[in-house]
């Protein structure tokens, strides 16, 4: 679970660390269920044998705790990483 805390309307980023541990470019899709508090790109590569910081910026409208998922789609062998996501 990736844990997030911040004050309402308050803008901040946070960064996911993905690994590409073979000798090929792999390229994601991503998906989240809240689009309403972050955002991030919504597609992106990683290198051969590298790693990429995906950031997300989050910015909550209410202040509550903000419960999800975010999902990197590897659409060409169908795989995917899947993260659950806590913003307070």
């Amino acid at each position: 679970t990736i844990e997030i805390s911040c004050k309402v309307r308050e803008k901040i980023s946070k960064s996911i660390k993905i690994a590409n541990k073979t000798p090929y470019e792999i390229f994601y899709r991503v998906e989240t269920d809240l689009t309403d508090t972050i955002s991030g790109a919504p597609n992106f590569s990683v290198k051969a044998n590298s790693v990429y910081e995906y950031v997300i910026k989050c910015r909550p409208l209410l202040g509550k705790t903000y419960f999800g998922k975010i999902i990197f789609h590897n659409d060409s062998n169908k795989t995917y990483l899947w993260y659950t996501i806590s913003l307070k």
